[in-house]
């Protein structure tokens, strides 16, 4: 099958399913007991390499589907890049409820699959052309819902503010009291799958508005997708509807009195904080009266850019002391800390999500977990593993949490937990021979964390953009016999890449290529252990 998106569309996405029987939602009793299924395997490739696509099983309907997909969010691969040459790509299905098989195979994807902010600003709508647009205006309410009430252009030619489009939303009949709509990412997530952005440090939102109705009131809304309310409407934030709600609760609210021609409007960010590292509806208008408005030119502004490059620390095995830097350069460690005993192993996550990564070290099949670089108790402490085994840590399902997992150098197997607390991996592979170690990261960008193994005999690295048990993506030659390998964004282009560490001495590259070091810094004694992370967080 060859499958083409152009990307030239008002709504900025595509996608399809494969589903039994077609074109349901989620109304009609149907689907396929699937019950023993444990993965469902393709093949796939690019027609140039570099195409990036989501691939998922399930996710059909919503809760108020009488009959929606037993799998439910979906399961998927999260973005993934293909390369020109076919590759063989695996969905882990263990586990899941397969008894109402509705969506037996879709794909997705978007003008934008890497949505993590570059720039000063991160666009929600410029042009209907513009490839850099993000969220998708896909989740109406009230009479917004009902087809015929409400229609949203995103194409209108007539008077833009800029560029050659802008938005028209007119409100035409009013039955039950008002209509509204957000843009949300993925498209009509309401909560119910994985989803949203990272918009830490965005300072303010602005956009242009003008309407046709004089003294048009529109209520503009950003946040609170996926929470129940109470009978006067207010969002109550301690009771989400599903899985996966907005991170910003409540959601900010602003009220406008719209004018008849382009003025500019601002959301101050700074004035309302919230917790913006997952937002799912990204922008959004509710009204009460019929009316017709405009909108264009929508963006996050951000006053610098956010601080997303990993930088580098040791830990000291003969004492447990940890020394933390800022800049991958030479220098006095800016944390220094005592966290362990001798002969623990070091491990390093954001382990609550608050985009900064702290300690954490790995004794005799146990963790000990802290949710700060400071010394104290361990804030979570659990078992899992056993002694001999390597402690890794990264986010294995794309949620914005680390959790842990261990590498088994004595048979080649990892197994991952998707929660930091004890019991079953969720997922177990094998990758590597005997004696290899275990390294993690996200070497192609789509948000998750996936495996490697550095080779201390040879010096040759091997990369799965998968967490299954297969051929690595990626084999290079970095480092000689002796060398300890680290991992890490050092760049802050979204992927992660790999350096050793040799001797007191730091050599990191910037892609996951055969090469040169791009950065060269001494730290810490021989003998002491590499980490890596993102201690300073994002503004």
């Amino acid at each position: 099958m060859r499958l083409s998106y152009s990307a030239v569309g008002a709504l900025g996405w595509a996608g399809m399913y494969w589903q039994s029987p077609e074109n349901t939602s989620g109304s009609i009793n149907s689907g396929l007991d699937l019950s023993g299924s444990n993965k469902l395997t393709f093949w796939a490739k690019g027609a140039q390499g570099g195409e990036k696509v989501n691939f998922m099983v399930g996710g059909i309907g919503t809760n108020a589907d009488p009959y929606h997909d037993s799998l439910r969010p979906a399961v998927s691969t999260g973005f993934v890049q293909l390369t020109g040459d076919w590759q063989k790509y695996t969905i882990d299905l263990r586990g899941k409820d397969l008894t109402h098989l509705i969506g037996g195979f879709g794909w997705v994807t978007n003008k934008m699959p890497d949505p993590a902010p570059r720039g000063t600003v991160l666009p929600i709508y410029t042009d209907a052309a513009a490839q850099d647009n993000h969220f998708v205006p896909s989740l109406w309410m009230e009479d917004g819902a009902v087809p015929g009430r409400v229609t949203l252009n995103e194409c209108w030619t007539q008077n833009p503010n800029s560029g050659q489009t802008a938005i028209k939303v007119s409100y035409s009949q009013k039955v039950l009291g008002w209509a509204g709509m957000y843009w949300v990412e993925p498209a009509e997530n309401e909560g119910d799958r994985p989803g949203g952005l990272d918009l830490t440090g965005a300072k303010r939102v602005t956009f242009w508005a003008r309407s046709d109705t004089p003294g048009a009131q529109v209520r503009f809304i950003f946040g609170g997708v996926g929470y129940k309310t109470d009978i006067a409407g207010n969002t109550l934030c301690n009771r989400p509807k599903d899985s996966y709600p907005d991170s910003v609760c409540p959601k900010i609210e602003q009220l406008e009195t719209l004018k008849t021609t382009w003025t500019k409007y601002v959301v101050d960010l700074s004035t309302v904080p919230r917790d913006l590292r997952k937002v799912v509806g990204g922008f959004g208008w509710v009204a009460t009266q019929p009316l017709t408005f405009y909108l264009d030119d929508i963006v996050y502004e951000f006053d610098k850019l956010p601080i997303r490059a990993d930088t580098t620390g040791v830990f000291r095995p003969s004492n447990g002391l940890l020394y933390l830097k800022n800049k991958n350069d030479t220098g006095f460690a800016d944390i220094a800390i005592n966290y362990g005993i001798p002969g623990d192993y070091p491990v390093v996550g954001d382990w609550d999500g608050d985009g900064t990564a702290t300690i954490g070290i790995y004794r005799g099949g146990k963790f000990y977990l802290r949710n700060s670089n400071t010394l104290g108790f361990a804030d979570l402490v659990f078992a899992f593993g056993q002694v001999g085994d390597q402690p890794i840590a990264g986010d294995w399902d794309g949620d914005g949490d680390d959790t842990i997992g261990i590498y088994r150098p004595s048979t080649g197997q990892f197994l991952l937990r998707n929660s930091n607390t004890e019991g079953m991996p969720d997922r177990s592979f094998y990758l590597g021979n005997v004696g290899d170690v275990g390294i993690t990261g996200d070497w192609d960008g789509d948000g998750k964390d996936t495996t490697g193994v550095f080779r201390p005999v040879n010096g040759i690295i091997f990369l799965k953009n998968m967490n299954t048990t297969g051929f690595a993506d990626i084999a290079l030659n970095y480092g000689i016999p002796g060398d300890r390998p680290v991992t890490g964004d050092w760049n802050d282009d979204g992927i992660d890449t790999i350096g050793v560490y040799r001797n007191g001495q730091f050599m990191l590259r910037n892609s996951n290529t055969v090469g040169f070091a791009d950065i060269v810094f001494g730290l810490g004694n021989p003998g002491d252990m590499p980490i890596a992370g993102n201690w300073v967080g994002t503004p």
